[in-house]
């Protein structure tokens, strides 16, 4: 007879599954998870804006809409607000930002706020904020547009920039910098 056949050989992914079984290893957990019912409302709402990265999408303006949202979410009484918050984020998040999220070693965000740092930390770093700065302190009107279309781009600009808190203008400053980007005859209009 034949030897009989030799265990086969074990993969890469076999070495975690006795170690994690029963635990669900893909999940964001935060330091104090707990666990609430999430109306399925609510869970619409913050996946009808998630956040994938794109620079289409300001990550300020993503933390602003979630926070719009959490105050929708009324859990029992024993759960705070950071620990409302850190529930419910994963839910805004999508591709690389949600790939971000679950490289987080598990138990070691403690508060919303780390949270909150370490998202902007990664999808807005202060080079581009320097960058949206730059963007409207070198405002050039072009030399065949109107004053309508210099102001119009200037605008769009500021909308821009207003995006990051912190960029330290003051209107005075916003009205300089225009009129000094302004062709000399729109400067004299």
């Amino acid at each position: 007879m034949g030897e009989p056949n030799p265990p086969p050989r074990p993969k890469m992914g076999d070495y975690g599954l006795t170690a994690n079984r029963g635990r669900l290893t893909h999940v964001f957990q935060p330091a104090n998870p707990v666990a609430f019912d999430i109306k399925t409302s609510i869970q619409n709402h913050l996946k009808d804006r998630q956040f994938d990265g794109s620079d289409n999408v300001s990550p300020h303006e993503h933390l602003s809409h979630f926070a719009e949202i959490c105050e929708f979410c009324v859990p029992s009484a024993n759960v705070t607000d950071d620990q409302k918050k850190l529930r419910l984020f994963p839910f805004t998040l999508t591709e690389k930002t949600k790939d971000w999220l679950l490289t987080l070693p598990n138990g070691t965000i403690q508060t919303w706020d780390e949270l909150e740092f370490k998202f902007l930390e990664r999808f807005f770093p202060m080079s581009k904020y320097w960058e949206k700065k730059h963007e409207i302190s070198n405002f050039r009107h072009g030399e065949n547009k109107s004053f309508y279309d210099a102001w119009e781009r200037f605008k769009l600009l500021l909308k821009r920039l207003k995006r990051c808190p912190g960029h330290e203008f003051t209107d005075k400053q916003y009205l300089q910098v225009f009129t000094e980007g302004l062709t000399h005859n729109n400067m004299m209009f």
